[in-house]
């Protein structure tokens, strides 16, 4: 009788602390938000690749170092609109946020605002910083969107 107890309890919290994350989905899958689709098509440790912005001034951002326990990762984030209304782009809408890792903010983001035309597919790059920590992260934006980044992006640290 008391192991079942146990059990009948244990599950109970575990559903509940279940209840507290967030689902989000799959890397590289695409999901909805108002106007269109949503699509992750890549994370790419800034510190690798080499990449710098188009607009020089922009660079500077890159120029300091990530901060101790961090690294920058550029988001590949491919937008559809399929509705007549669009999607209308504000990268200031979009953050990283995990369990226990706290939320990560924009750095940067090529291109800015814009207005994706219905038919259209726009690729955005988003920069952030995030923890070293293999923990698992989310774009989130609007419409509730959450969108896995997975763990192969993390680096050693």
């Amino acid at each position: 009788m008391f192991v079942v107890l146990l059990a009948v309890v244990t599950g109970g919290g575990m559903l509940f602390l279940a209840g507290e994350e967030k689902s989000s989905t799959p890397l590289g899958a695409a999901a909805v938000l108002d106007g269109g689709l949503a699509r992750i098509n890549g994370i790419v440790p800034v510190e690798e690749d080499g990449w710098t912005p188009p607009d020089a001034g922009e660079s500077t951002i890159l120029d300091a170092p990530a901060s101790a326990g961090a690294h920058r990762v550029r988001v590949v984030l491919e937008l559809t609109a399929l509705e007549p209304e669009g999607i209308p782009f504000d990268p200031a809408d979009y953050s990283i946020s995990g369990l226990a890792a706290g939320t990560s903010e924009l750095l940067l983001s090529v291109p800015g605002n814009q207005d994706i035309r219905q038919g259209s597919t726009a690729n955005t790059e988003l920069i952030f910083e995030i923890p070293n920590r293999a923990v698992e992260l989310a774009l989130e934006g609007p419409d509730d969107l959450r969108l896995s980044l997975g763990l192969s992006h993390h680096t050693d640290g």
